[in-house]
């Protein structure tokens, strides 16, 4: 047992240095490319650039884009005719190159070339052919945010990639802190849903480059990687009619771009909590496709907020993975192709709080003895009475609790986008899958709770959506498109308990022969819908945008709605933007969490739920005297009507452009401040208000619905700009109230019900106050030591969430939690001439700088079980090198990353070497003990090397040989249950490293190859038999099992020597018997496969040894 923190720890460096051997490889491979790389011919330099056009209004739709020039030599901005916006020509420039000012502009001048002159070298046609890929995909962008998706009529609020990195923690930084710097966002539990957006629970809808993720299983997880965001926006309001479905806000992302990065980095990070994070990114362009992904390794002894106020929880260890990927193709210049990937693996440990009670239901052992009752004729307990006991344990510490919670979610995105002339058109397939599996300890939880709940969730979604926009003049653009989705979830919960004693008249007498009740429920169900809106202008001032959309669901509640939008912005002056608006909502609740929870099966058991009395009957509809209580109606979607008004008032002055002097809304000059004010006050009134709470030991959360309630509130911001310093800050105000409990009732205490019945409440995130701030600042060109330093620092206030009154009354969630604030603090330097002569950066971050303890939930209230305590301070060190180089040649791209001159010949033969970034998952380890079977199913990230060699038989087909060596951070857990109530097993699989040796086969087109592979396969890992949750005994084993690896991939060489690849292989090893103690036996058998989705890198060596 001790060997395993020792072996985890060693893992975790295995993984991080396979980042660094990366980052060593690959700038190995760029400095022996720079050698062989042809020196470049200086060239003239080009023409002074077009200064861009005004940036379009909000208010306004942009005019169809023109077609990026073809010509790779000479780049002017096309003509503007009568009534056109010409799109800005945007330049990207590197993340970590700063550079002297510029002189000032010289006139325009003509350029004399001699003739021989004229002839562009590869490299610069290369990087001229890459800019015409950028300058598409940006304008594809733009028409996609703007004339497509526009925001009109609603509350904005964004954070550009310059703010994220200025963040304390910068990429390291979790979605859910980045978000709580917009105006009205506030931070609650991880089991609770990390944040709310004006008083809701959920209902946030994410969008990446304009496209929805669906739904998937409501975890801990965040499935979103912060590194690869350029820019998000949060938009709140009267929404459009194109975003529906989950609108208490839309979390629109926009990811970084290979052309802006062209390039990458390794980074590592960690510090407190053991926490260590390594990551990269990278990006570039190849032919007509601009490319990008990242990926991130996080382990941590702070995965879940610590139910105590100490330093370290006891028990909260996580290992996370997450992976992104997103390409561009230009198919021509009105046409692209664009494809987003990504997946996260991730497993907790749910942190114990030491000391608590047990048997919380008040039962007494059995069998029942009239002589010696539960209850003496008084209604007070026994004490005398028989104990309770669980597998015949009288006691539990639950500072040894050992429950787990298992996240695998994954998505996929294939859209195609049109824009030609006054037509837009975007068409997209999605899919994603999710599932969440929370282990309970057997006996712990059994002796604790009275029930031992296994729960197991899972959703697999496809789906296909259009957006479509046509600018019939100058005055009305209109817009509809499409969505329709099919779901299959799943559900299998396995609850251990205990059956009550009949003759016991007050159901109070539980017997020891624990034994469990299974629980499943499998449904494919559908979502659809369309929306029609018209962008009316009605002057140049004033924009009304109205519209309707309909939506249906056939889940385990069949339901629709014609929902109406509508809004109005008006801009009397540059400085000025106001809007009000309407909008009518339909949101269904996800369909893993629509079903009401069956409670007749609990019947006669420990988790039996309680028994109606006739005062409380007499109060609560369709409950009966003296019978269990009762669900009363299904779970229903949402339904609500939403008023906003707002404005955005620019406080300073207009700056004027650097070249064109004419005015603009943000400044352009480095000394040009701008400060701008916004607000806005809304008013939201629902019937069917949908909440999730957490009722119950499994850290999953249920829905239910309140019969009717009302949202309102206000919010400020007030955003600071100038040169290097930027300043925000936002303050929220906001009460959400609701009524009558109408459907999963059980899930409460029939007084709560009561009381709920005939009084308004607060809902348990309700928050009355929010508010949160940052500051930064970033010296660059005062030639001092300073230049690429970073200081920066963020703050949170929140009054406190919603929880019941100390004295013990029944009045539910009637008080609040202490008002809380936390302040972080970063320190950053970008040195320029880090290793190979590229840029590094180091980091240093405070979080929670005063060691401010507060708590965010304190176990009481609804839907809340647990209390949370936010993060005590804690220091955390990190270093980012880049890699791949900039262009050298002169007059090429000066402010571009590119990759190095256009290949001459693909080196597909010899050998080669890389490293590998991906998911190990479970294709099936099966697990037979003495008294039944069952399934731990290990799953988590995937890091490592290979090596490998390759011979071209012919000019198109490819033989070879590889060997990998993989680390993984798989894991998996199953509980096995006595018939006879006896005693309780726990399996827990810990997954170490699987190696194999293969032969490939490949098809090579140029540079892409396709290739199968197969061969041996070695594995090892730990397997752990825990007996009576460990109080009887703990046996374990680590063996190392021989197998067998099938798959196949595609290859593509990004240069002449490096290549990336993506791979699927699936690895089985066979049953193994292993000798585990157990009061049945010693022989356990194992059954394992696994599946392997990954993607990597290679460097070819082929003539350079």
């Amino acid at each position: 047992m001790n060997s395993l923190p020792s072996l985890r720890a060693f893992r975790i460096l295995l993984m991080s240095a396979s980042s660094l051997t990366l980052a060593t490889l690959w700038n190995a491979g760029a400095m022996a490319q720079n050698d062989n790389a042809s020196p470049a011919t200086p060239q003239p330099a080009a023409s002074p650039t077009v200064a861009p056009s005004p940036t379009p209004q909000a208010t306004e739709t942009p005019a169809p884009a023109q077609p990026a020039a073809q010509a790779p030599q000479q780049e002017a901005a096309p003509a503007a005719g009568p009534g056109t916006n010409v799109l800005p020509e945007t330049r990207v420039a590197a993340p970590v190159e700063r550079r002297r000012p510029r002189s000032a502009p010289q006139p325009t001048r003509q350029v004399t070339t001699s003739p021989a002159a004229t002839v562009p070298t590869q490299a610069q046609a290369e990087a001229a052919a890459n800019r015409q890929v950028v300058q598409q995909t940006q304008n594809f962008d733009q028409r996609r945010d703007n004339v497509i998706l526009p925001k009109t009529g609603t509350t904005n609020y964004q954070l550009d990639q310059k703010d994220l990195e200025t963040l304390p923690q910068g990429s390291a930084a979790q979605l859910s802190d980045i978000v709580l710097q917009f105006p009205g966002v506030y931070q609650d539990s991880t089991s609770s849903g990390d944040f709310h957006i004006r008083n809701e629970h959920a209902n946030v809808q994410y969008r990446i480059n304009g496209i929805m993720l669906p739904d998937g299983v409501s975890g801990f997880s965040q499935l979103l990687e912060t590194s690869f965001i350029s820019n998000i926006q949060l938009l709140t309001g009267a929404l459009p009619a194109q975003y529906g479905l989950r609108t208490a806000g839309v979390l629109d992302i926009t990811s970084k771009s290979g052309a802006a990065l062209s390039g990458g980095s390794v980074s590592i990070y960690g510090g407190s909590h053991q926490t260590i994070t390594p990551s990269f990114e990278y990006g570039g362009v190849a032919g007509n496709t601009d490319y990008y992904v990242a990926g991130r390794y996080l382990s941590t002894g702070l995965g879940l907020e610590n139910p105590l106020p100490s330093l370290n929880a006891i028990h909260d260890h996580s290992e996370q993975g997450r992976f992104f990927a997103y390409t561009s193709t230009a198919l021509d210049p009105q046409t692209r192709v664009v494809t987003i990937s990504g997946f996260g693996l991730t497993r907790y440990q749910i942190p114990n709080n030491p000391g608590q009670p047990g048997n919380a239901g008040g039962f007494c052992g059995g069998p029942f003895d009239p002589a010696n009752p539960c209850l003496n004729p008084d209604g007070s307990p026994n004490p005398t009475a028989p104990a309770y006991t669980a597998f015949g344990k009288g006691g539990f510490d639950s500072a040894t609790l050992n429950q787990n919670q298992y996240e695998k979610n994954a998505y996929n995105v294939i859209a195609w986008q049109k824009s030609e002339g006054n037509f837009d058109a975007q068409l997209s397939y999605y899919s994603r899958y999710s599932d969440l599996h929370f282990v309970p300890d057997a006996v712990g939880d059994l002796f604790i709770n009275n029930v031992a709940s296994d729960v197991y969730r899972s959703s697999f979604l496809n789906g296909v959506s259009g957006d479509f926009s046509y600018r019939l003049n100058e005055a009305h653009t209109v817009r509809a498109g499409f969505y329709t989705h099919g779901e299959q979830t799943q559900i299998a919960n396995v609850s251990t308990v205990q059956p009550l004693d009949p003759n016991d008249p007050n159901g109070l007498t539980a017997i020891d022969t624990p034994f469990n009740i299974v629980d499943k429920s499998r449904l494919f169900g559908w979502q659809l819908g369309a929306y029609a809106q018209d962008e009316w202008r009605l002057t140049r001032e004033l924009t009304l945008n109205y519209g309707l959309r309909f939506d249906q669901i056939y889940q385990y509640t069949d339901a629709n709605q014609f929902s109406p939008r509508a809004s109005l912005t008006y801009k009397p002056w540059w400085s000025t933007v106001l809007h009000v608006g309407y909008m009518r909502t339909f949101q269904p609740p996800p369909q893993v969490l629509g079903r009401t929870t069956p409670t007749d099966i609990f019947n006669g058991t420990t988790a039996a739920v309680p028994t109606v009395t006739p005062d409380q009957a007499a109060v609560l509809p369709g409950q009966v005297a003296g019978q269990p209580l009762q669900n009363i109606g299904a779970i229903q979607p949402e339904r609500a009507d939403v008023y906003d008004a707002g404005f955005t008032q620019q406080l300073l002055p207009q700056c004027p452009t650097s070249a064109s002097a004419m005015p603009t809304k943000a400044p352009v000059a480095a000394n040009c401040p701008s400060l701008e004010l916004g607000g806005s006050i809304y008013y939201k009134k629902a019937r069917d208000l949908l909440d999730d709470g957490q009722f119950g030991q499994a850290y999953t959360l249920t829905a239910f619905n309140y019969d009717k309630a009302e949202n309102y509130g206000a919010e400020l911001k007030l955003r600071f700009r100038w040169g290097g310093f930027a300043a925000d800050t936002s303050w929220a105000w906001g009460v959400q109230h609701a009524h009558t409990v109408v459907s999963n009732q059980t899930l409460f205490s029939p007084d709560d019900l009561a009381y709920i019945q005939n009084h308004w409440i607060h809902t348990d995130h309700d928050q009355t106050y929010t508010g949160s701030g940052r500051v930064a600042y970033r010296w660059s060109d005062s030639n001092t030591w300073l230049d690429g330093t970073t200081v920066s620092a963020t703050f949170i206030y929140g009054s406190g969430l919603r929880t019941d009154p100390a004295d013990g009354s029944t009045c539910p969630n009637c008080a609040h939690l202490p008002s809380y604030w936390q302040v972080n603090t970063g320190v950053a330097h970008e040195f320029i001439n880090g290793w190979n002569g590229l840029p590094v950066t180091v980091r240093f971050d405070v979080v929670n700088v005063a060691d401010y303890i507060y708590q965010i939930r304190n176990g009481s209230g609804i839907g809340v079980f647990a209390p949370q305590y936010g993060p005590r301070r804690g220091y955390y060190f990190g270093i980012s090198q880049k890699i791949g180089g900039p262009e050298k040649t002169p007059g090429v791209m000066a402010a571009f990353y590119t990759k190095a001159q256009a290949p001459v010949a693909y080196h597909w033969a010899g050998a080669y070497v890389g490293a590998n970034f991906g998911a190990a998952l479970s294709a099936g380890e099966h697990v037979l003990t003495p008294i039944g079977w069952g399934a731990t199913n290990p799953a988590g990230a995937l890091g490592g090397l290979q090596l490998g060699y390759n011979h071209l038989l012919a000019p198109n087909w490819l033989v070879g040989v590889e060997g990998e060596l993989d680390w993984t951070s798989a894991q998996g857990k199953a509980n096995f249950v006595d018939p006879a109530g006896t005693a309780a097993l726990s399996m827990t699989s810990d997954h170490n490293w699987y190696d194999s040796l293969s032969g490939r086969i490949g098809y090579v087109m140029g540079p892409l190859m396709l290739y199968a592979k197969g061969g041996a396969a070695w594995m090892n890992a730990d397997y752990r038999m825990d007996v009576n949750s460990g109080l009887d005994g703990t046996s374990l084993v680590s063996t190392t099992r021989p197998g067998w690896i099938a798959g196949g991939g595609v290859e593509y060489m990004l240069g002449s020597r490096w290549s990336a690849k993506l791979e699927y292989s699936h690895l089985d090893f066979g049953s193994k018997s292993l000798s585990l103690a157990t009061p049945f036996g010693n022989s356990v058998n194992v059954d394992t496969s696994v599946d392997q989705v990954k993607a990597g890198v290679n460097y070819h060596f082929d003539g350079l040894l």
